[in-house]
């Protein structure tokens, strides 16, 4: 990874199960004068983590011209919801140690099984992220009301989103909003949203990504930028 002066940024690949498709999406951020820049996906290697998980702990089996797949594996995320892992006995037993797996913030999902999921794959070993969506924030006393949770759990970590509600519940529609508050600090790193083929919802992504970087710098906060670039692993 490459480090911005001060706050270090990362457009970090993520692992997710959706409709029985897998998608990852590898790359890398460095910054010149507080701007990330992004550079082109080197590597797509959703089935082979889908298909044979032993992999992921045997990389250093790997030949030397398989590199950049062991590298990918080596530092990959996954995204779960609480209902998702009922099925799972234990995260550990499927991935490596310290694995990031970001907790989905599905509609109607109760914070509580929100964080008792981030609590139980603290316990197994994993790193929790939780995602933290601006459009289902009602109000300040609701935003500081998960974030006390998420850290009364030991979370250090969340990825903020702006969410896909057409409207907003309450005062915030943006990410950035979010960081807005300040409130957001008590977590030693925060994520945001990459979008590398741009968004129909968001006019100048790239703008958007640039600001929050900037607050990362400023507030000497780190700062990963995930993105998911799904496809049909059939084609």
């Amino acid at each position: 990874s490459c480090f911005a002066h001060t706050a270090p940024v990362l457009v970090h690949q993520q692992v997710s199960k959706r409709d029985g498709r897998m998608a990852t999406s590898y790359y890398r951020a460095r910054s010149r004068s507080n701007e990330a820049h992004l550079l082109a996906p080197v590597l797509t290697a959703a089935a082979l983590v889908a298909s044979k998980p032993s992999l992921i702990r045997s990389v250093s089996g790997l030949g030397s011209n398989d590199a950049p797949a062991a590298d990918l594996l080596q530092d990959f995320s996954i995204e779960t919801t609480p209902k998702s892992s009922l099925s799972v006995s234990n995260h550990a037993a499927l991935l490596p140690p310290g694995t990031s797996v970001y907790v989905a913030a599905i509609p109607g999902t109760p914070k509580e099984e929100m964080v008792s999921l981030c609590a139980r794959l603290r316990e197994e070993g994993m790193v929790a992220v939780p995602h933290l969506a601006a459009r289902a924030v009602c109000n300040q006393e609701q935003l500081k009301d998960w974030v006390d949770a998420f850290r009364s759990v030991g979370v250090g970590r969340v990825l903020l989103l702006a969410g896909d509600a057409p409207s907003p519940a309450g005062p915030f529609s943006s990410s950035m909003e979010l960081l807005e508050t300040d409130m957001l600090r008590e977590f030693k790193a925060i994520d945001v949203a990459g979008h590398p083929e741009g968004s129909s919802n968001i006019p100048e992504p790239l703008k958007h990504l640039r600001e929050k970087v900037h607050w990362a710098t400023d507030h000497q906060v780190e700062m990963q930028i995930v993105t998911q670039v799904c496809f049909n692993a059939s084609t």
